[in-house]
């Protein structure tokens, strides 16, 4: 489980670099869970992708390494640490001095939620200035004693099997995303267990994604982004086609979400999802 982090970088020469940036760091932390909101950090977060001429989803679905965890969870994940104030405050710089390196140290030995490091960036270069330039970064705040105190930190969890999922589920929806997995093997779809969900994942000239997720808190959700760089107008069509069922919303450009419902769960057993990806996948 990653802590949201604050980093703060400054350069060796700056005299500020050991009492003052200590206290600014934790003034940021104090705060920042505080009086930050889930949204306030997203639209930030948008903010800064756009200017540097990216897309934040894109960016996001190329750090994210478990094909079982989408945009959503992500944020939900974020939010969770920051409610836990699980945060991580980090220090970059040149060079650590060692009144620095002891404060780091005392701070993340002390603090069991809340993990403090340093991380020094050595640079290499031959005399002349020229050719390759080598940065050798070091992490400084991993003592043992800091090991052990964060020992009671939360581990990934094993993933779920299908009876636990569905002992999990509501009787009532239970039937709905066992359909969904039977159709998915159907279709010769890959269904992934993670830790709190399952994922339907297939292939498409060499791109493996999960596209489709389902969640024993009723949540169903549909996400495009694996695919988007090779198929993104097939795909957008698709989901104009699902939001006209009026069963589906958007929660960002590439995905889709739903809690299904005694009500809703005969439209959707009605939308082909399968049948629509085979479709785009046979054009190709």
């Amino acid at each position: 489980m990653i802590p949201c982090a604050d980093v703060e970088c400054k350069r060796a020469s700056d005299t500020r670099s050991r009492r003052e940036v200590v206290a600014q760091m934790l003034d940021y932390a104090a705060n920042g869970i505080e009086y930050w909101s889930i949204d306030q950090i997203r639209q930030m977060a948008v903010a800064t992708a756009q200017k540097q001429g990216k897309v934040l989803e894109e960016e996001l679905g190329k750090l994210l390494d478990d094909d079982n965890v989408t945009i959503e969870s992500y944020w939900e994940q974020v939010k969770a640490n920051l409610d836990a104030k699980r945060v991580r405050l980090l220090f970059v710089m040149d060079t650590i001095p060692k009144e620095l390196r002891r404060l780091v140290e005392f701070l993340n030995e002390e603090m069991t939620h809340v993990q403090v490091l340093a991380v020094e960036v050595k640079q290499f270069q031959r005399d002349t200035g020229k050719g390759l330039k080598a940065l050798v970064p070091r992490v400084i705040g991993f003592t043992e004693t800091a090991r052990d105190v964060k020992q009671g930190t939360p581990v990934r969890q094993k993933p779920m099997t299908l009876d636990e999922f569905m002992e999990k589920c509501d009787p009532e929806i239970a039937p709905f995303f066992m359909r969904v997995i039977e159709l998915a093997g159907q279709h010769g779809y890959q269904v992934y267990w993670g830790a709190k969900s399952f994922s339907v994942r297939g292939q498409f000239q060499g791109e493996r994604g999960s596209f489709l997720y389902g969640w024993p808190t009723k949540r169903f959700d549909f996400y495009y982004g694996s695919w988007r760089s090779l198929l993104k107008d097939e795909l957008q069509s698709m989901q104009e086609k699902l939001l006209a069922w009026k069963v589906f919303e958007r929660t960002g450009e590439w995905s889709l979400t739903t809690t299904v419902t005694k009500e809703n769960m005969a439209r959707l057993y009605e939308i082909f999802i399968f049948d629509e990806i085979d479709k785009i996948v046979q054009r190709h």
